[in-house]
């Protein structure tokens, strides 16, 4: 799949933490539940029940942790795999995975866009790559 056909559909959605909702702004959870829905039919679950806010980094990373079962790890990153990258200290901030070393994400502070995994910025901070069950073909 091509990430060029769909990805400017998601620059600049602004960040909400907790956001579920395209229109009302989205987390980096968020933001892969509404791509993974529209580009892919994939429907992942919300997951905003388990922290009370975007700061809980303990609480963000055990849920993460604890919803690994329907995940791969790919040695290899293809378009559409989650990128799971550390943020002080902590597996906590997510993207996905668009082709050529790139990455769709959003945070605080910062609308949604398309950042390079291999800037100074973000080269250390990546943890792994990952492939949704359904996309294993």
């Amino acid at each position: 799949m091509d990430a060029a056909v769909w990805t400017n559909d998601y620059i600049g959605i602004p960040f909400k933490g907790k956001g579920r909702e395209r229109d009302e702004g989205l987390d980096c959870w968020g933001l892969a539940r509404v791509v993974y829905h529209e580009q892919f039919g994939i429907m992942l679950p919300s997951m905003i029940g388990g922290y009370k806010s975007t700061n809980d980094m303990v609480l963000i990373q055990e849920l993460i942790d604890a919803n690994r079962s329907e995940w791969q790890e790919a040695k290899t990153p293809r378009v559409g795999d989650i990128v799971t990258l550390s943020v002080m200290g902590y597996e906590t901030h997510l993207g996905i995975y668009v082709g050529n070393e790139r990455m769709l994400h959003v945070m605080k502070g910062q609308d949604t866009c398309l950042q390079n995994l291999a800037s100074a910025g973000w080269s250390k901070r990546v943890t792994g790559y990952y492939r949704h069950a359904q996309m294993t073909n």
